[in-house]
């Protein structure tokens, strides 16, 4: 009964009884992992990352299966808390050991390297996520042109933005491709 109703709440954009809900079960059964990813994904989606990382933690607790499927949104939180160094750790642990790990895990530990200021390792994650996975390619090229444009390398910028599809609709890509098109005319 709980769950139906934390989920018509959900619909209804009301989060907080859906919340209410939730720990409602979890009092009742606090070992069901299912509440606890759904409250880590209500809690993630409203932004207290804090009490997220604690509810995806519980899932592996109660659930070890589960790791492969909640490991990615624990790495989000992990990066939406600034806590650069644990994603980049993360990321290198599940990726050290798979070859075929998600690209997102290379995303975010390029993401994380980036703020940390080590660009070419951030470079080289990036690099494997437009290897392995076309829908996140223009997010990747497009943080590596940024790199390459803090660097002031505008022409290295321009030449990976090329390699973007022409009709992408993203308007921060979009108007970052006209800013280093406007800074190589303006140096031309």
């Amino acid at each position: 009964m709980y769950f139906m109703r934390a989920k018509i709440n959900t619909q209804l954009k009301y989060y907080d009884q859906a919340i209410i809900d939730i720990r409602s079960i979890l009092k009742i059964a606090p070992k069901n992992w299912l509440a606890h990813e759904i409250l880590g994904d209500l809690l993630l989606f409203l932004n207290d990352y804090k009490e997220a990382l604690r509810e995806y933690d519980a899932v592996i607790r109660y659930n070890d299966k589960l790791k492969d499927k909640i490991m990615p949104k624990k790495l989000v939180v992990l990066y939406k808390l600034k806590l650069y160094k644990d994603v980049i750790n993360l990321s290198g642990k599940i990726t050290s050991h798979n070859n075929e790990a998600p690209p997102i895990y290379y995303y975010y530990k390029g993401k994380a390297l980036r703020h940390l200021r080590e660009n070419v390792e951030a470079i080289l994650s990036m690099e494997q996520v437009v290897k392995f996975d076309s829908a996140m390619e223009p997010k990747a090229l497009y943080y590596i042109a940024k790199i390459k444009a803090k660097q002031k390398d505008f022409y290295g910028a321009h030449h990976l933005l090329n390699r973007l599809p022409k009709d992408l609709q993203i308007p921060k890509i979009n108007d970052f491709c006209k800013l280093v098109e406007g800074v190589i005319l303006y140096v031309t």
